[in-house]
């Protein structure tokens, strides 16, 4: 094994073709380890190291470095490791499976052909993992990460990250700080760790989880599974079937296009199912549950809920027109809305945002084929929210003798079917004058 030991100087120091162990001290040195598996220690100063082939160890030490792992114009590889110690440094693994760490300084990092591991250490470091399956750290720092081609796994550490999987089926977790995460194409697996954090599924059939802190949360195209974590969480679907989860915080979730399944968990959720047959669960809460467009299934679970089948704020949806929609309120005190006076105000004072001034009777016009069914309204407890300037006046109540359509009693408004309440008598639902709640 040949020992090159430069000066405090500028020093240039060619390797052999064999193993070698090169120091370049002090100065502003150029090396170039050839063949061989070798050490190559810069020292101090802005060192440029090029491995060549072979299984290097490359070290650039104090200052601002440029490192190569492997030297193309040889045209040969090897399993590099490479330090970029202090200073701000430009590292490329080149061909090769190699383990890179920036350490200190803000490092550019590309790892190009080969599976490696890639620890950008403390710093504002901007990461890339080239082609293959890669693995990238970045460490303390606000860090850039792209996994590129391969099946990546990439973790941004502490700092205010930014990861992009880019192609491939990748993991994206944010780690500490406020992170932003886009899963590219595949079928990407994003975790937001501590922090508020943003995470884009894009394309692909992906598992998104915010975790920690209030998120925004989009799943982009594909069939996604999205977990808000705990934290006050913002909830976009975008196409495909979907499924969301809540969790614990003050959700807001929108399934958007695709047949979407909405959990909103613990506290007091908001969900719209958009377009598509959603299936809406509030669970714990005072939620409001808005089904939109389709024939959606709406479950309040516990708490004082507001179920409305149908998008209010939509009038090119037709007000429920051509669907039929199930409601259930659940444990507690829950309105059920079949019309509107152009504005809508629940009952813990939230506001439905609409943007009309023209009441609205919903499920009207389509006689027997579209309304709401009610399926356990409790009389003294839940509440029935029809559109009315003379309380009645223009509706009708009856018991369902249909064979064509579910039991219970049918509300009407001239002479059209609107809803149909199950879990309650003629008698319990007219002998309490709060069930009705006229506007």
């Amino acid at each position: 094994m040949a020992t090159f030991n430069g000066t405090n100087d500028n020093d240039l120091i060619i390797g052999t073709l064999g193993s070698d162990q090169i120091f370049g001290l002090a100065g502003n040195d150029g090396i170039f380890s050839l063949d061989g598996n070798d050490t190559v220690f810069g020292g101090s100063g802005v060192d440029i190291i090029i491995g060549g082939g072979g299984n290097d160890n490359l070290n650039g030490e104090d200052d601002n470095d440029v490192i190569f792992g492997d030297a193309q114009i040889f045209g040969q590889g090897g399993n590099d490791t490479i330090n970029g110690g202090n200073g701000d440094d430009v590292i490329f693994g080149e061909t090769g499976s190699d383990i890179i760490y920036g350490e200190n300084g803000n490092d550019v990092i590309n790892g190009e052909d080969g599976f490696d591991l890639i620890d950008g250490g403390d710093g504002f470091d901007v990461i890339s993992g080239g082609n293959d399956d890669d693995f990238l750290n970045g460490g303390n720092g606000n860090d850039v990460l792209n996994g590129n081609n391969g099946f990546d796994g990439l973790v941004g550490g502490n700092g205010d990250d930014r990861l992009f999987g880019d192609e491939g089926n990748d993991i994206l977790n944010g780690g500490n700080g406020f992170d932003v995460l886009f899963g590219g194409g595949g079928n990407d697996e994003l975790r937001g760790g501590n922090g508020d954090d943003e995470l884009f599924g894009d394309a692909g059939d992906d598992s998104i989880e915010g975790e920690n802190g209030n998120d925004i949360l989009n799943g982009g195209d594909g069939n996604d599974t999205i977990s808000g974590g705990s934290g006050n969480d913002r909830i976009f679907a975008d196409d495909g079937n979907d499924q969301f989860f809540g969790g614990d915080g003050i959700d807001l979730a929108d399934g958007e296009e695709g047949d979407d399944t909405l959990n909103g968990g613990n506290d007091n959720d908001t969900l719209f199912g958009n377009l598509g047959n959603d299936t809406l669960l509030g669970e714990a809460g005072v939620d409001i549950l808005v089904g939109s467009e389709g024939n959606d299934s709406l479950f309040g679970g516990d708490g004082d809920d507001v179920l409305v089948g149908i998008d209010p704020a939509v009038p090119a949806f037709g007000f429920g027109a051509g669907e039929i929609d199930t409601l259930t309120g659940g444990v507690g005190r829950d309105l059920f809305l079949l019309g509107d006076n152009g504005n809508i105000e629940v009952n813990n004072g939230t506001r439905i945002d609409i943007e009309r001034e023209n009441p609205e009777v919903y499920y009207e016009g389509g006689f027997n084929s579209d309304y709401a069914l009610i399926t356990d309204f409790t009389g003294g407890e839940d509440r029935i929210q029809l559109r009315s300037n003379d309380q009645f006046s223009g509706y009708s109540f009856g018991t369902i003798s249909s064979a064509d359509l579910p039991s219970g009693i049918g509300i009407s408004f001239n002479n059209d079917l609107i809803a149909i309440v199950q879990g309650v008598s003629f008698f319990e639902l007219f002998s309490e004058e709060n069930n009705f709640l006229f506007v």
